[in-house]
């Protein structure tokens, strides 16, 4: 339901599930079960779920280019072609959408794809350094 996806994105459910597809990218049933989560809370296609889904976008097209050729990896491949496509479709609605609303006459227009990416990836890097910071502090502790 539509409440249940707020709930999750609002508390860092989709987070959580980013980390967990870049842990645990050896394992594919994992991984098919964060894909497959993460596609079903981007079907529901509200804007700020997606916007928080959007730093996954590297990590995904990464993990599709490293993929093999075995036929676990054609699952997990499917998997995560799927949520790929929700998100660049994001990505493409949401660039068409920005370029209407705030393109002027002698405006150059700044490339939003790229910019969309850019910020995909310095949030993903955050992600990580904040899981470092974390595994690094209940070493620590231990």
């Amino acid at each position: 339901s539509d409440a249940c996806r707020l709930s999750v994105g609002k508390y860092g459910g989709i987070n959580v599930l980013t980390a967990a597809l870049d842990r645990h990218k050896e394992r594919p049933d994992a991984v098919i079960a964060a894909a497959e989560t993460l596609a079903l809370l981007a079907s529901g296609r509200q804007g700020d779920i997606l916007q928080r889904m959007m730093p996954a976008l590297p990590l995904v097209q990464a993990m599709i280019a490293d993929l093999g050729e075995d036929a676990a990896a054609q699952v997990v491949l499917r998997s995560l072609q799927k949520l790929e496509a929700q998100l660049l479709s994001q990505a493409k609605h949401r660039t068409a959408k920005d370029d209407d609303e705030w393109s002027d006459i002698g405006t150059p227009r700044q490339k939003v794809q790229k910019a969309l990416v850019k910020n995909a990836q310095d949030e993903a890097k955050q992600v990580s350094e904040l899981h470092d910071r974390f595994k690094r502090w209940n070493h620590r502790r231990q």
